[in-house]
């Protein structure tokens, strides 16, 4: 069967990692780089209307510091009613080093995923969360001490469509990972169901439905990020007609994905559902 999920991460506007510091900052726009949220905020509300309008619920990755920073202009539990609340790290932390340089200790490791963890479990009341990594940024570290932690999946990795067919998968340690799908476009170049590329107007729509069109079976794992809704990586703040775009834009690839016969699920519904239900 063709089930699909369709993930969002919640976290500081336009965030990029800068070398030498832990956590992530914002590109250079109001605060010359510090944090901030706005944007993430107002994005947040805007996908959630069009998931809700198209009656799909979605799975939202949460960054800790940004679920505090919004939850305090928006009353959030209300806001997520229906969709899966899942973590995103507490303030965009690079896991694994590659993009900072900086490798958190074992002890800053647990922390940050404590901190994630109870920071959402407060907010919404989650037991057992999943767990996406800032920047995909994994490694077996990280997913043993997300086992230890009782995260209930990762979602950090990308897989290629094989044979039409892509699927939660468990690590050696027991972990589940749950990947991003990614294949080729109709001229034979990468794709991954990752919509950042659209965002920034160096793919359509098609493109995507274009990968959708190759998948058989399992779960089809999109992303996006709710910024991205609002404000541009490369030009900054988005005009309201370019808004408008890019809501039309996640509303055509969800509408016409089901018209085509798959269905939208949140990721813990379809391990529930669909892997054993023990994850």
């Amino acid at each position: 069967m063709r089930f699909a999920a369709f993930t969002v991460d919640v976290d500081r506007d336009v965030n990029q990692p800068c070398a030498g510091k832990a956590c992530a900052m914002s590109k250079e726009g109001e605060g010359q780089g510090a944090p901030r949220f706005t944007s993430s905020a107002e994005g947040l509300k805007e996908i959630v209307d069009v998931l809700n309008d198209l009656d799909v619920r979605a799975t939202f990755f949460f960054e800790g510091r940004t679920a505090l920073e919004i939850s305090k202009r928006v009353d959030l539990p209300s806001l997520m009613r229906g969709h899966e609340v899942a973590c995103h790290g507490f303030d965009h932390e690079d896991m694994t080093g590659e993009k900072t340089g900086v490798r958190p200790k074992d002890e800053d490791l647990d922390d940050i995923l404590a901190r994630s963890g109870s920071t959402v479990r407060e907010l919404f009341g989650i037991d057992r969360p999943g767990f996406r990594a800032p920047y995909q940024a994994t490694d077996q570290r990280l997913q043993d001490a997300l086992l230890a932690k009782d995260f209930r999946y990762e979602s950090s990795m990308t897989e290629p469509l094989l044979d039409g067919k892509v699927r939660p998968f468990m690590h050696s340690n027991g972990l589940v990972q749950v990947p991003i799908a990614s294949g080729t476009d109709r001229k034979g170049r990468k794709i991954v169901a990752y919509l950042w590329p659209m965002h920034e107007g160096k793919r359509v729509p098609q493109d995507y439905l274009d990968l959708l069109s190759q998948f058989e079976d399992g779960l089809f794992v999109m992303a996006t990020h709710t910024w991205h809704m609002v404000e541009n990586f490369c030009e900054g703040m988005m005009a309201e007609e370019e808004r408008l775009r890019q809501s039309d834009g996640v509303r055509e690839i969800i509408e016409r994905a089901m018209d085509e016969g798959i269905e939208f699920i949140r990721i813990d519904d379809y391990l529930e559902e669909h892997h054993g239900g023990s994850c």
